[in-house]
């Protein structure tokens, strides 16, 4: 008897399977697993990939963060241009043809058409989306209407895992709220100290942890975001799986060697 994850609770639960392949097998060695109530459970750790134009520079970059367990692509941050994520998807998905792959989607900037092909797309190369509205861009001018709400029963409908993004800024019945609506997954922004997600379903939020360096430090406080020393990656991640977390998103804007640390720090 062998293990394969299950895919209705996408990060933790992992359920007896027959067939399963030596890839698994060295997915399940490689991550921190533990055995509980008969199931196991296993804390993801994701890593947010830097949307590079080079491609040679590109694939160095997503080579250099092949040991993280899965990965989530930005899409135009700040409102500035930058290649699309789904080229980006594409590279990685050539590289790492089984890792979990998170792209993000603004809706300020697309109508419903370019979602429902991007849905197609996602479907073709196995990715999940995560939908945000996104800040204002800095080119050009907004012609999206599609709540993020709409966006994720679209692709749910075509069978693709969908999220949104859940700000800790938000008054706490709002997130209670959004966390009912539906979503797969929701990626977890402004988290301050894991105890804020206290009381909270946390078995779908993902939240990111901005790594805050010498380099960058001062940059992310002039955004007004809560950061983490690499030092303290450890006691986070272990705080938030105690609160039922089962995967972290990774980001060192600035900082891309942070991210290499980070591999070293969590024994990934």
């Amino acid at each position: 008897m062998l293990w394969f994850p299950c895919k209705d609770n996408q990060y933790s639960t992992i359920a007896f399977c027959e067939g399963l392949t030596s890839i698994w097998g060295t997915f399940l060695t490689s991550h921190r697993v533990k055995k509980l109530m008969g199931q196991i459970r296993v804390m993801l750790v994701y890593a947010e990939i830097r949307p590079i134009q080079r491609m040679d520079l590109l694939e160095e970059h997503v080579s250099e963060l092949g040991k993280f367990h899965g990965f989530n692509v930005p899409d135009a941050p700040l409102g500035r241009p930058s290649p699309l994520p789904l080229s980006i998807a594409c590279i990685v998905r050539r590289m790492y043809p089984s890792k979990p792959l998170i792209i993000n989607q603004r809706l300020l900037d697309v109508n419903e058409l370019y979602i429902r092909g991007l849905i197609l797309s996602a479907k073709q190369l196995g990715l999940d989306i995560a939908f945000t509205r996104g800040d204002e861009p800095r080119i050009g001018r907004s012609v999206g209407y599609l709540s993020s709400e709409e966006a994720v029963r679209l692709a749910q409908s075509e069978g693709v895992r969908a999220g949104m993004m859940l700000s800790m800024a938000y008054p706490r019945t709002a997130m209670e709220s959004r966390i009912r609506s539906g979503a797969d997954f929701f990626l977890v922004l402004n988290l301050a100290d894991p105890s804020q997600l206290r009381g909270l379903d946390t078995s779908r939020l993902i939240p990111y942890l901005l790594i805050g360096t010498d380099r960058n430090r001062e940059w992310i406080k002039r955004l007004g975001q809560p950061y983490i020393d690499i030092q303290d990656l450890p006691r986070a991640a272990g705080e938030l799986e105690k609160m039922g977390v089962n995967a972290i998103l990774l980001s060192s804007p600035r900082d891309p060697d942070a991210l290499l640390s980070a591999i070293e720090v969590l024994k990934l």
